[in-house]
């Protein structure tokens, strides 16, 4: 049986990942859903000293790591630090680092860089305008429960450069992408008309090309970017390809898991 540290993104926590978490251990495997900080004091070196603390507090070897959203340079990081812990790194819809930059500095050009820095110091988190809609879920019910528990994230971990050198092997590397790109759905909020008037229409497209470039594993689904909420049998599927011998789950019609050509 396998070991999964799944890590969630920004405003989200731990629990997102519950419908993927009991599926996979309803198989035997064994899995750890850390909830990031959110205290406006984090940075992105402590998000990956967290996710490096469940690693070592718990002796994990042979580690299938995931990190969705923002937790892809989290991720990163963490394998830079213990890289014979783990077997294959996943990356669920998710920001990929580039050494010395910032996630933040990745997207937008500096003077925007700059001015959203600016804002934060009087405020050192980011608030969630990208809601349950903008995320994707369609389901009244799914999305009262990640609105519910969306919280403001600390803006040093998206303005922090990354400073970790993980060897990143095409073979031990997936890329999923989700086909149905973010929408900021806050633009009531000065940040979030900043950001939506900053940010690419799709964000994340660029490292989805950057995973094909490398020779990674890719897939795609066919849902908005909480897919681990939307279709969690078809996120278990994905996660389940990279183990040898891989059991098959029926996928639903609605999800095409199929390789993705970017």
């Amino acid at each position: 049986m396998a070991t999964f540290v799944l890590v969630h993104g920004a405003w989200h926590w731990g629990g997102c990942w519950d419908a993927v978490r009991l599926q996979l251990e309803a198989q035997g495997h064994s899995v750890y859903t850390p909830s990031l900080s959110m205290q406006p004091t984090a940075t992105l070196d402590s998000h990956i000293r967290q996710v490096v603390a469940v690693f070592q507090e718990h002796d994990l070897v042979d580690v299938v790591l995931v990190g969705h959203s923002y937790a892809g340079v989290v991720v990163a990081g963490a394998l830079a630090c213990e890289p014979q812990r783990i077997q294959h790194t996943i990356f669920l819809d998710a920001f990929l680092p580039a050494p010395e930059l910032s996630l933040m500095g990745q997207l937008m050009p500096r003077i925007g860089v700059a001015a959203l820095r600016a804002l934060t110091r009087f405020n050192p988190t980011l608030p969630a305008f990208i809601s349950a809609r903008g995320l994707g879920i369609r389901d009244p019910q799914q999305a009262q429960w990640v609105d519910a528990h969306l919280q403001p994230h600390p803006a040093a971990t998206v303005f922090d450069p990354f400073n970790y050198t993980p060897v990143l092997e095409p073979a031990r590397c997936t890329y999923i992408t989700c086909r149905h790109a973010v929408q900021i759905t806050g633009t009531d909020t000065l940040i979030g008309r900043l950001f939506a008037r900053l940010l690419p229409a799709s964000p994340l497209a660029k490292f989805a090309r950057q995973a094909a470039a490398q020779g990674w594993v890719m897939r795609q689904l066919n849902t908005g970017h909480d897919a681990m909420v939307i279709a969690p049998q078809e996120v278990t599927q994905l996660f389940l390809e990279v183990l040898p011998s891989a059991p098959q789950m029926p996928t639903a019609q609605a999800v095409d898991s199929a390789p993705l050509t970017v």
